[in-house]
């Protein structure tokens, strides 16, 4: 340039806008596609094999058993995946837009002829304004959507660029443990904070009357239908520490209901656990309501009426473990049934008639 005209000069320089190569990453995944006949079947099959041999750990046991058939109908698989850029406002229409552009875009490169460049020129024309109208009418309603303030400038920050992604607020430098370990600490620090005043109010506890309302007279066993309901309501989120993803739990098969328990004893304390509430709902309701009865009257076995076989099976383990303590069978009987009283909380648990030697 003449430096008569102008005294600046001419820079010129090469800027690559070449497309960013896209991201690849490893994942690890199940097949969702589950036999759940087939599943439901073996895991009938780990139930029944650990109803023989009881353990103590018998819950960690089942879930490891359910894990160990999990992975051998829906293994884990290992796949790179390429990471895309997220384009909610993607139609089909724009999707056949974009098919033509490429063969039009190929067409031109193998002829070279004006003809198929024009063409082509056309296509990307009506590409690029196909997709600033998706964009425009996505986010227009978006917009609408938005409620509350919050939810619009997290709008406002998507357009901007600020938003959309949780993990640009971790810095990277920091290793991954040690940023874990970092926000534990943070969070048990700030737990400690607050249930210290809470302590020392604690020390001071004002005293509580004696639970004297209504008392559950009857114990009603939760059934199969009972738990299935609750598994239905729950939400269907899963993680990797659950033994069986949460869809197929929710998916209605009985099989998982089969959950194998220890063979029941009948005699100890195991006995009552198990027999008492039998025992309890057999009794006739002037016994249940009875404010009082007496050690030696005989009045309690007179009114225990044991009608069928199956609650003379019940009641057999009360006396048998009546008949090995040093106290009488009847006084035994009657402290094992009606030992349940109201329980801590104002929880209403059932009880039965006050006995002689309580207090």
């Amino acid at each position: 340039m003449d430096k008569c005209i102008s005294d600046h000069k001419v820079i010129v320089f090469d800027l690559p806008f070449c497309k960013p190569k896209p991201v690849k990453r490893t994942i690890t995944c199940r097949n969702k596609n589950i036999d759940n006949q087939k599943l439901g079947t073996a895991i009938k099959v780990v139930a029944e094999e650990m109803k023989k041999d009881y353990n103590k750990n018998l819950v960690d046991i089942y879930n490891r058993k359910l894990k160990e058939l999990l992975d051998i109908y829906a293994p884990l698989k290992t796949r790179i995946v390429t990471d895309r850029p997220s384009a909610p406002w993607m139609t089909s229409h724009i999707k056949n837009l974009k098919t033509e552009r490429r063969r039009a875009e190929r067409k031109w490169h193998s002829t070279s002829l004006c003809v198929h460049r024009d063409i082509y020129r056309d296509l990307n024309r009506k590409l690029k304004n196909a997709i600033e109208t998706a964009k425009k009418y996505y986010y227009c309603h978006k917009i609408e959507e938005c409620l509350t303030s919050k939810a619009l400038y997290n709008v406002a920050n998507t357009l901007s660029g600020k938003g959309g992604n949780s993990q640009g607020s971790v810095p990277k430098t920091i290793p991954a443990d040690k940023l874990a370990e970092r926000f534990g600490n943070f969070f048990i620090e700030k737990i400690a904070k607050i249930r210290k005043p809470m302590d020392a109010a604690s020390s001071s506890l004002p005293s509580f009357d004696c639970f004297d309302g209504d008392c559950m007279m009857m114990f009603e066993p939760v059934t199969k239908e009972d738990v299935m309901k609750i598994i239905k309501a729950s939400p269907p989120k899963s993680c990797c520490l659950d033994p069986i993803p949460t869809p197929f739990l929710r998916s209605g098969n009985k099989a998982l209901l089969s959950v194998p328990c220890k063979p029941s004893r009948k005699d100890g304390h195991r006995a009552f656990v198990q027999c008492a509430p039998v025992v309890w709902n057999a009794l006739p309701l002037s016994i249940r309501e009875a404010s009082s009865i007496t050690r030696d009257s005989g009045e309690f076995k007179q009114l225990i009426p044991l009608h069928s076989s199956q609650e003379r099976e019940y009641s057999r383990p009360c006396f048998m473990h009546a008949k090995r303590s040093d106290r009488q069978p009847d006084l035994q009987l009657q402290r094992i049934i009606f030992s349940t009283r109201s329980g801590a909380g104002g929880r209403s648990v059932a009880h039965g008639p006050s006995l002689p030697g309580d207090d």
